[in-house]
């Protein structure tokens, strides 16, 4: 329901400035054969759906994504955890590679702007309203999973909007 939500968010605002795949601008253009054959990401052809389809995908994984299985802390707060960095011969994080580890952590677990937010000053005017409707969107579909939720004997609101981050670069 979150992931259908957001899709319909990104088709508005991609339609404010793109009615075909034949108006993508330059710009569209080289991020895609980056995403593609830069990072090797394995998009399917360039179509204003697909563009669609990547965009949702990747606000979805920043945010309800994240937070269902974004949590890395048990792996890395034991130096014989999981190390984000393979050494040769070691099975043990170096000094720096732990510290930077924790470090992570430690910004990581401080609060990201929520997604129910006004964003309205990062947008173009003409922006505006579909910003407004997604957060209308997003407070129905909030409502909606708290309104289910009282029926349940164990709660379950990770998908909730009204808990999500936006998760930006630390």
């Amino acid at each position: 329901e979150l992931w259908r939500c957001i899709e319909r968010y990104v088709k508005r605002y991609i339609n404010i400035y793109y009615k075909s795949t034949a108006d993508l601008d330059d710009e569209i253009i080289d991020y895609w054969n980056h995403v593609n054959n830069g990072v090797n990401y394995g998009l399917p052809e360039l179509t204003l759906n697909n563009l669609v389809e990547h965009i949702t995908d990747t606000i979805w994984w920043c945010t309800g994504g994240h937070e269902m299985v974004g949590s890395i802390v048990e792996y890395l707060v034991h130096p014989d955890g999981l190390m984000p960095k393979v050494c040769k011969g070691k099975t043990i994080a170096d000094v720096q590679t732990y510290a930077q580890s924790l470090i992570i952590i430690a910004l990581t677990g401080i609060r990201q702007p929520p997604l129910m937010d006004n964003w309205e000053h990062l947008f173009e005017e003409k922006a505006i309203d579909v910003v407004r409707t997604f957060q209308k969107e997003l407070k129905e579909l909030s409502n909606d999973i708290v309104s289910r939720d009282e029926d349940r004997k164990i709660s379950y609101r990770v998908m909730d909007p009204q808990i999500l981050e936006s998760s930006v670069s630390i």
